[in-house]
This record gives structure tokens, C-alpha cells and sequence, in this order.
């Protein structure tokens, strides 16, 4: 099952798209309830009946609005708390890191963990606002992220992946220096317009992460990043379990799970992102999330 958060006729509605991926089905017209068409409501209520009861809908019914009239948004539009990001989660990125950041990661090592706003998280289609006059070194990073269902803390690895409600494509884009400049990330992670998610949220009895699934990023068509899920250092049910110990993690909570090789920094040079040029990312089992950054114009406040 794949949920959206759409807007259709001036009205924004969340959905579920059709089996064959041409429609998108208004989730209040299946079970009767808008969830004040905000995704994170959605998920703190949903009951295992209605997920059922939207299942067999769509395996009955060949109805909905194309999606091809519709814009697709960010499928959360504001994160609960800060996206919980873990870095340095591909060893082959750790190697194109190192040059960066000094900071040389073993398997061994615990996971990294950095928090990244997600005040205005834009969706497939939006234009980056590129804070070239902030930080030239603008990055991008394709990143499997995972949207918790229910409370949970010191969860242990084998009952983790009961607490996810699905999985998501998120573009960690990175103002490297600023990043670089700081021992914490989070000032380089977060600027306005930075967090990009979309374009759908794959129900977690959809994706089955013990399989490989591909991880890609291309910039104006030419493929940058090539990785697999597979060659995550922390996989998805060790991260969740090791970050709740002590810590208590919420529906809608967001976990942005690492990026592979091939990100701008990795260069040499580097190729950092210019105005006008065309980020797509793509995870197999999910979709392909698309954006354009633009320079932004800036403005003063006060």
C-alpha cells in the first residue's frame, strides 16, 4: 500500500494510490474519516481494521483520480520533532567522507546520529531554495527513511521493526561547508527547504528490508549515487532499537537511515549542486522523488 498527501481542485487530501499506479484514492472516501488530512494524524489513529478495510478497497476497485491531475506533496508536511539523521551509515561513503570530515567509521562502531529540521518539508516537484549566499558547497543525499507507527523505548533488535509504519525516500541535501566548519552537523543539515521527502509512504508490510532494494541518486540524468540497502552498516531494525535505548521514539517520529557513495563531496574535485540542476532520487519498492534547486532570493525579516 502506498500513501500520499495530494492536493486535487484546490483541496489537499491524503490518498492511496491504485494497484496499477495510475489513480489515488481519497483515504475519507474509503473509511469515512479525513484524519484532518495530515499525514502524522493519520498514522497516530489508523487502526490494523482500517488498513485491512483500505487493502481489500483497492483490490475491488479500479476508480480514483488519475495521477496525473493531481500534485503530489511531501507525504508528512512537518516532522513531530526533529528528523532523527544517522550518518556515515554506508561503508563505501565513509571512505569518500573521510577526506571531508577526518572521521574514519568501523562496523563496529555505534551508529552517528545528528537531528535535521523538518519545519517545512518540501515534496517531489518543489524547488529547492539553494542558500547559495549561505554556503556555496550545497550536497545531495538519497536516503531510505523510515516513519515510526507507535511510542516505544529500549526496544530491543528483534521486535523493532514492529514499531515502523512505513518507508519513505528522503534527499538529505547538505550545506557541506557549514557542515564541515562545525563539530555538530545540524546548522549544515537544516537550512529552510533542505528536507525533501516524497513521493509516497510504502506501508511497512510492503517493503521487506531483508531483501536488496536499490538506492540511487542522478543529477541532470547522470548517475551519482548506486548503492543498495543491503550494504548498510546499522540496517533499519538495529537503528530503531539502538536509538530508543533511553529514548522514547513516537508515531510520525522520521529516521533518515544514511546515504551511499557518490555524493558531491566525494568528488574530485567535488561537484557540488549549481543553480538549475535536476536532483532524482530513486529506491526501488518506493518510487523516485524529483526536485530542481533554484538560487533563492533572499529576504529580510524585521
Amino acid at each position: 500500500m502506498k500513501l500520499i498527501r495530494y492536493k486535487h481542485q484546490k483541496e489537499i487530501k491524503l490518498g492511496v494510490v491504485s494497484l496499477d499506479e495510475t489513480t489515488v484514492i481519497s483515504v475519507s472516501e474509503i473509511l469515512q474519516q479525513t484524519f484532518e488530512h495530515d499525514m502524522n494524524v493519520l498514522i497516530e489513529q489508523i487502526q490494523q481494521q482500517d488498513i485491512q478495510t483500505i487493502q481489500k478497497y483497492l483490490a475491488a476497485t479500479t476508480g480514483g483520480v488519475p495521477l496525473v491531475q493531481v500534485q503530489v506533496l511531501a507525504p508528512i508536511a512537518r516532522s513531530k520533532h526533529d528528523v532523527i539523521a544517522v550518518g556515515l551509515n554506508y561503508q563505501a561513503h565513509v571512505k569518500e567522507a573521510e577526506r571531508g570530515f577526518l572521521r574514519h567509521v568501523e562496523k563496529k562502531d555505534p551508529p552517528i546520529y545528528f537531528g535535521k529540521r523538518g519545519t517545512d518539508i518540501l515534496g517531489p516537484g518543489a524547488t529547492i531554495p539553494g542558500c547559495y549566499d549561505v554556503d556555496e558547497k550545497i550536497d545531495y543525499e538519497v536516503e531510505l527513511a523510515v516513519i515510526i507507527k507507535k511510542t516505544g523505548k529500549d526496544i530491543p533488535v528483534e521486535k523493532a521493526l514492529d514499531y515502523v509504519f512505513g518507508y519513505t525516500i528522503l534527499n538529505d541535501v547538505s550545506s557541506r561547508g557549514l557542515q564541515r566548519g562545525r563539530i555538530q552537523w545540524n546548522k549544515g543539515k537544516s537550512l529552510d527547504g533542505y528536507t525533501i521527502m516524497g513521493p509516497c509512504i510504502v506501508s511497512a508490510d510492503a517493503f521487506d528490508t531483508s531483501q536488496p532494494h536499490a538506492v540511487q541518486s542522478y543529477i541532470n540524468g547522470e548517475l551519482r549515487q548506486n548503492g543498495n540497502t543491503q550494504d548498510m552498516i546499522h540496517t533499519v531494525a538495529e537503528l530503531i532499537s539502538d536509538y530508543s535505548q533511553g529514548i522514547t521514539i513516537e508515531a510520525g517520529d522520521i529516521i533518515a537511515t544514511g546515504t551511499p557513495a557518490g555524493v558531491g563531496m566525494g568528488f574530485e574535485p567535488p561537484k557540488w549542486l549549481v543553480d538549475g540542476d535536476r536532483i532524482t532520487c530513486k529506491i526501488e519498492g518506493i518510487g523516485t522523488l524529483a526536485n530542481t534547486i533554484k538560487k533563492r532570493t533572499k529576504k529580510s525579516e524585521g
